[in-house]
């Protein structure tokens, strides 16, 4: 059964005709549609951010923007186990009435709850209003209140809405706290990169996992500027090579291990190939030890760089 029988059957043709003119009237406003991208943009930041330590589930977070319902400026999907939840956000760039939660928009989320109840068969489901004036955020949500008694699957949220991710990031706290978390630079213009990347990794998706806008993501970073936090353990060869030396010390983090010694400092790859046991034998001194540090450094440089490419 189409959703648009689903309506019609459940609450009437006149609702099936409202849900066409949600669906044509709302992709012109170039100011609207810069506010949806950048939220829809920090919650893909906030979820990587938030499964480091489990890449995995990431297949089972999915986005959809602009899907056919009456909330529905962005979806997200989660199967993460034990529950399956369902979060719909309706985005309003204005601080005044066109922003304000009324009796309009509350049918429109009673609809949007039953037929994800019981079309797309979710019983964990939230309708969300957002914003970018913090005020009207706390003003809707006391009428919420009032005409629901548990109203916590009907919200809504304050998102800032800035003409431009720089500006955003430096008045959104938690959208830089979450792209420090994926990136493994921590500048402000690494951070501001990492947005513009995810930005354009979602470019032209309707409907994707987490886990592929993040692939796009790193794939046309280049180099990458990202990192997971599944950390390993520094190799074995790489331990017993540097073990003539007391004085050298490893750390690994954000997928970069550390080699420091007399206040040099060489990163390397997680990932880095094992050198030759005639390119070890070599090895007779620091500098020795630094040449070939070195070496594999700009080695796998120029191997990610051809990955990427």
């Amino acid at each position: 059964m189409s959703l648009e029988s689903f309506i019609s059957q459940n609450f009437g043709a006149k609702f099936v005709k409202r849900l066409k003119a949600i669906r044509t009237g709302g992709d012109n406003n170039a100011k609207g549609h810069t506010y949806e991208r950048y939220f829809t943009a920090f919650k893909i930041i906030e979820a990587w951010s938030n499964t480091k330590n489990e890449p995995a589930s990431r297949k089972d977070i999915q986005f959809t923007i602009q899907e056919k319902g009456f909330v529905d400026d962005l979806t997200i999907r989660d199967h993460r186990q034990p529950l399956k939840f369902k979060t719909n956000y309706q985005a309003k760039n204005s601080s005044g009435i066109p922003a304000s939660y009324n009796d309009s928009v509350h049918e429109r989320f009673v609809l949007q709850e039953k037929i994800d109840q019981i079309f797309w068969g979710y019983q964990n489901t939230k309708q969300v209003l957002l914003v970018p004036c913090l005020q009207k955020a706390n003003n809707n949500q006391k009428v919420i209140n009032q005409k629901k008694v548990k109203a916590n699957n009907f919200t809504s949220e304050f998102f800032p809405y800035e003409p431009n991710h720089l500006s955003l990031l430096n008045r959104n706290v938690e959208l830089k706290q979450c792209l420090k978390g994926i990136c493994t630079k921590e500048d402000l213009s690494s951070l501001d990169n990492g947005f513009r990347l995810v930005l354009s990794a979602m470019e032209g998706c309707q409907t994707f996992e987490l886990s592929t806008v993040i692939e796009k993501a790193k794939k046309i970073s280049n180099p990458d500027i990202f990192h997971d936090s599944e950390d390993k353990d520094v190799p074995n060869w790489l331990v017993q090579l540097c073990s003539s030396w007391g004085d050298i010390t490893f750390s690994v983090k954000s997928c970069v291990i550390f080699v420091q010694f007399n206040g040099l400092e060489i990163r390397l790859s997680d990932r880095i190939s094992e050198p030759s046991p005639v390119e070890m034998m070599e090895v007779k001194t620091k500098n020795d030890l630094i040449t070939l540090l070195m070496g594999l450094a700009s080695q796998e440089f120029k191997a990610e760089k051809a990955r990427r490419e």
